[in-house]
């Protein structure tokens, strides 16, 4: 079960993603009986910033993540890398 924060940053997340013309007056409401204006400011800039990341990865063509794809992060955590088992393209 969510926390009621959790469950109103993926429901603003979502519409913003989905159908952002729903944000309204209210929703906006909801969002601030649980987050204070500098929350919002920094939830609406990372729910952005992950849109576009993902808009900028469709529109160029880049393909989803695979195994191994986050090695370089085990290794720097001191963890064995896993396998890479698909080629990236260049």
């Amino acid at each position: 079960m969510l926390a009621p924060r959790e469950r109103a940053a993926l429901d603003f997340a979502e519409r913003l993603a989905t159908a952002p013309a729903t944000i309204d007056d209210a929703f906006v409401a909801r969002l601030r009986a649980v987050f204070d204006d500098a929350e919002l400011v920094e939830l609406g800039f990372a729910v952005a910033g992950y849109l576009a990341w993902g808009r900028l990865h469709r529109a160029f063509g880049v393909p989803p993540s695979g195994e191994g794809y986050h090695a370089a992060l085990a290794a720097l955590a001191g963890a064995a890398p896993e396998p890479r088992t698909e080629a990236r393209p260049a």
